[in-house]
């Protein structure tokens, strides 16, 4: 039996050489960039033989244009790197964060086309321009790096076929460079908060559908989230002065001038009342800075539940400002307290996660029909879903984002049951927009057969005898 193999490489040149040698024992590469995509397989290979390649010593910020938002950085950059040099050289541009916090990889969420608050929150879209290596060793690079690289990277289709498109969720290159779109915090950040009842939740949608067609501009993000997921203590003051008692919390976070906030707050306001009374409480940094100076005052405020309330209303604010946050992590299951701390890492506990992450049209009708297909899915099984997550994507599509964690010693069951529900949600209409390593081979055979066999062809091409992510998507 082949013995694992883990190499750090920290330049190109190393990465060859690893290509070559995996060539030479004829066994594949499985790289990772940071190792904590967690829910989705962390930094494990589908092939037990593979050799591994870490590029987390790769984590050079190569270069930012602060004029027009251009950041060119090698794998092993996280957000927290890119945190700490963008307030180290005081560039006021927003991290494309997703709530993973500061250890994620920028380039491995892209790649995954993750997504998060800021701006730019389709992470996938703001890839301008890759360098990587294939499977011969060789060396690619976006189209137009020939003719000038700064114009590569103000014009992402280049000329002819674009295969950098095909390069997110894909098995045919190892990224070693990638310059992204990064986007300049506006003046004001708000997040209109609200509740809203079961029954009013294709109401909702359809509000949300003419909001975005309307102010799309203007919004980062629209997420809607199960009340369990947010409020433990139905009787905590924060909750009071922001929510009600009602089943989903709705946050839409807008970007704006102080010269156009109050206009552009009125009409979501008012669009919103259009649709459905509810209270709508407003929140930026102005408000979060007097809640924390009035609970100040209160002895003995740190552990009480109204400091990790406003503690969490900071983290949901320093998302929209574009800076990292683990609170994304800390709402996946209000049952485990080792949640609240910031160190925590899934690898190392003795329960899983894994996502389930169907999308749907943008479509009230759609989306009640996913949100009781999920809730039959949850009734007779031992596995649950009980956090849901809803992340409008853009005018048109819905996710729907829950995290599962269960026990290392159900994992035979957790598979055969996870697979039923994928075969079960095509059959509705639905599919997750990301896969779980241990899902690929259900992707390929049972959920897209058709389309995979297209792009078994481009494999063959690009990256024969699969040497490279054997197995990925």
């Amino acid at each position: 039996m082949k013995t694992k193999s883990i190499l750090s490489p920290h330049s190109e040149k190393e990465i060859i050489q690893a290509v070559h040698q995996a060539q030479e024992s004829n066994r594949s590469i499985h790289c990772f960039s940071a190792g904590f995509n967690w829910g989705y397989g962390t930094n494990s290979a589908i092939d037990n033989q593979a050799i591994h390649l870490d590029l987390s010593q790769m984590n050079q910020i190569i270069s930012f244009d602060k004029d027009l938002g251009i950041l060119k950085i090698e794998p092993g950059v996280t957000q927290g790197d890119l945190q700490a040099y963008l307030e180290k050289n005081n560039y006021d541009y927003h991290v494309p964060n997703n709530g993973a916090g500061h250890r994620a990889s920028i380039m491995g969420n892209a790649l995954e086309r993750g997504f998060g608050i800021a701006p730019l929150q389709d992470h996938a879209s703001s890839i301008l321009s890759i360098r990587g290596i294939l499977s011969d060793g060789s060396i690619y690079e976006s189209a137009l790096k020939e003719i000038d690289p700064k114009l590569a990277d103000c014009f992402s289709w280049g000329v002819g076929p674009q295969l950098d498109k095909m390069v997110s969720q894909s098995s045919w290159i190892i990224v070693t460079e990638m310059s992204i779109q990064l986007k300049k915090r506006q003046e004001c950040t708000d997040i209109i908060l609200l509740t809203f009842s079961e029954a009013q939740l294709g109401q909702i949608i359809l509000m949300l559908q003419n909001l975005m067609s309307e102010m799309e501009g203007s919004i980062g993000s629209i997420k809607i989230f199960n009340r369990k997921q947010v409020i433990k203590n139905n009787d905590s003051l924060i909750n009071r002065i922001f929510f009600s008692y009602d089943e989903w919390f709705l946050t839409i976070v807008i970007y704006s001038h102080s010269l156009t906030r109050n206009s552009i707050i009125k009409l979501t306001k008012k669009r919103i009342r259009q649709f459905l009374k509810a209270k709508v409480s407003i929140l930026n940094s102005g408000k979060i800075h007097f809640l924390t100076k009035l609970f100040s005052l209160i002895p003995g405020n740190e552990s009480s539940e109204h400091f990790f309330k406003i503690k969490d209303l900071n983290e949901m604010m320093n998302l929209a400002r574009g800076r990292t946050s683990e609170v994304g992590f800390k709402a996946l299951d209000v049952d485990f307290d080792y949640l609240k701390n910031d160190q925590f890492d899934f690898a190392k506990f003795d329960k899983k996660l894994v996502w389930f992450s169907p999308i749907c049209p943008l479509i009230p009708a759609r989306a009640l029909q996913l949100i009781d297909l999920v809730r039959t899915l949850n009734v007779d099984s031992e596995f649950k879903f009980k956090t849901y997550t809803w992340t409008i994507l853009n005018q048109r599509t819905l996710a729907l984002v829950m995290p599962i964690v269960y026990d290392f010693d159900k994992n035979e069951n957790f598979w055969e049951w996870y697979k039923k529900i994928h075969i079960e949600m095509k059959e509705k209409g639905f599919i997750p927009y990301r896969f779980h390593n241990e899902m690929m081979p259900t992707l390929r055979e049972d959920l897209l057969p058709h389309y995979y066999g297209h792009v078994k062809k481009f494999e063959n091409a690009m990256n024969p005898n699969s040497l490279i992510l054997k197995g990925r998507y």
